[in-house]
């Protein structure tokens, strides 16, 4: 009982905290960048890995797709922007 309470908690959370980040996003009116994409991708992989380990299901390949998932997430560096030009109005 107490194993299928915490894999249920833990997956309400996988979904809320993306969800919560995003609600936070527009209400800021800010875009969606890659800072954003790895707090979802760590928000979700976590406690997706949590509830397969505590469900004794976590093979090697679903640990191989969440961690390849994170070394994406962070190894990507996003667009190359050129540096902007200091106007009057900015200081």
């Amino acid at each position: 009982m107490l194993l299928t309470t915490v894999s249920i908690i833990m997956a309400l959370g996988a979904v809320a905290i993306p969800c919560l980040g995003l609600w936070q996003r527009i209400k800021a009116k800010q875009g969606i960048g890659w800072q954003f994409i790895r707090f979802s991708v760590i928000g979700t992989a976590l406690p997706i890995c949590c509830i397969l380990a505590l469900n004794d299901v976590l093979s090697g390949e679903a640990a191989t797709l969440l961690g390849t998932a994170m070394g994406y997430a962070f190894g990507h560096q996003g667009e190359s922007r050129p540096p902007r030009k200091k106007t009057a109005e900015s200081g």
